[in-house]
């Protein structure tokens, strides 16, 4: 039986890292499952959030609750005021996943937060100019526009 828990437990968390393979993975699964990462999703990172918010709200309440059981008139505030709390803490977590998710559709984009990208140098102007000006200076057919400008003006 620990054995399972402990698969279990490694199972979640090699999905949540960037690398690592639960147990009992065949080989041709390997690869594949070892880029799986589901906190560079940030639908996943916010119900992963909520869930943990939702258990400290739980494990508070309860404590709540057994410091207001010799006040009985302590407690019905306290459960209507915890029951709001919760509703309102899980709209305002559906709207941004609703809302993610439309706009996920919508600009057939992903939620991953992954980096990418590329890198690309960029040379300035003025550095190019004054290469040529220099190379170039004694030849009449090449005029820099900064030199046609103060030609002209």
């Amino acid at each position: 039986m620990w054995q399972k828990i402990i698969n279990i437990a490694k199972t979640a968390s090699s999905m949540l890292h960037c690398g690592q393979v639960p147990p009992n993975t065949p080989p041709e699964y390997r690869k594949d499952l070892s880029k799986v990462n589901f906190l560079s999703s940030k639908k996943f990172y916010v119900v992963f959030c909520s869930v943990i918010i939702l258990a400290i709200f739980y494990g508070a309440s309860i404590l709540v609750l057994f410091l207001t059981g010799p006040v009985p008139h302590l407690t019905v505030p306290f459960v209507s005021i915890f029951t709001e709390t919760i509703k309102i803490l899980a709209i305002i977590i559906a709207s941004y996943l609703g809302v993610q998710t439309v706009l996920d559709y919508r600009m057939q984009s992903n939620s991953s937060v992954e980096l990418e990208g590329s890198y690309t140098k960029e040379e300035k102007e003025e550095k190019i100019i004054m290469d040529y000006a220099e190379k170039f200076k004694d030849d009449p057919s090449y005029a820099p526009l900064d030199w046609i400008q103060e030609r002209v003006l």
